[in-house]
């Protein structure tokens, strides 16, 4: 980990993120900006690119990594969808729903809804592990319901979702009606994503498959660097369990931040 901190050095971060700010801002009069309270980690973020702050730990570069998402994503859909130039300003935050207050909706432009972070509904985690226990081979017993990716991108306007994405639902039972609501929109979910920063260990590939195997809506982890040899066997053995089961499943690695060309080109087949 030592090694890898000391590859984290501030300009080419910052530079590369900001570049692609102002390429948004220049194209398309869109100003994307961090938006968040501390214990949500994103003021680390935006004091950052600021420059109130050289630091980059793991919580910025977490951060940073997400936001290089968000800012490939929001590009990718804008070009796809021919978006063309606003004649004001419009401002796009990145803020989290966990933790945020509780009149929060979520981003939407150009006919596409971003949520960073939402609470998702509790789910029947039995049902889970007898539809797919033995079939998948990171679905292990969770010691607690994963309910909680870094990003559902919407098709239409999902400003609002039809339960409270702040709150941790995952204290209501499985059989709330709350989960009743999430299946009414998740035909409009483009995808459910996971963003690392840095090679996934794993109980990162644990969550990501208890995402996709829970919620069954499209599911993408997104990777910084080289996705670990030691995985991708059974990784890609899961990915297609996933995919002929009916649920679409990808995996993105080398994603990484100051790498536009090659973020943009693996997103958009994906649009």
């Amino acid at each position: 980990m030592r090694q890898q901190e000391a590859k984290w050095r501030p300009e080419p971060l910052r530079g590369s993120i900001l570049a692609e700010c102002r390429y948004l801002k220049e194209t398309y009069n869109v100003k994307v900006y961090p938006y968040g309270t501390g214990h949500q980690g994103v003021k680390v973020l935006r004091d950052f690119l600021d420059r109130d702050s050289n630091k980059v730990n793991k919580e910025v570069h977490k951060r940073a990594h997400e936001f290089w998402v968000f800012l490939m994503l929001l590009e990718a859909v804008l070009e796809k969808q021919e978006f063309r130039r606003f004649e004001q300003e419009h401002l796009i935050g990145f803020q989290p729903a966990r933790g945020a207050p509780t009149q929060f909706n979520g981003e939407t432009i150009a006919n596409h809804s971003f949520w960073w972070e939402p609470y998702l509904p509790a789910y029947d985690k039995k049902a889970v592990i007898r539809n797919y226990g033995g079939r998948l081979n990171f679905l292990q017993e969770p010691e607690s319901l994963h309910v909680k990716p870094d990003l559902l991108l919407f098709k239409g306007d999902h400003r609002t979702l039809p339960f409270p994405a702040m709150t941790p639902w995952f204290l209501e039972e499985a059989s709330s009606p709350m989960l009743e609501r999430f299946k009414n929109i998740a035909s409009d979910i483009l995808w459910l994503i996971e963003c690392k920063d840095y090679e996934p260990e794993e109980q990162d590939l644990v969550r990501f498959s208890w995402y996709a195997a829970a919620y069954r809506v499209p599911s993408m982890l997104i990777v910084q660097g080289l996705f670990p040899a030691w995985f991708r066997e059974r990784f890609n053995q899961d990915v297609l369990t996933l995919n002929q089961s009916g649920i679409r499943t990808e995996m993105i690695d080398h994603f990484d931040i100051g790498k536009r060309d090659y973020c943009l080109s693996a997103l958009r087949s994906k649009l």
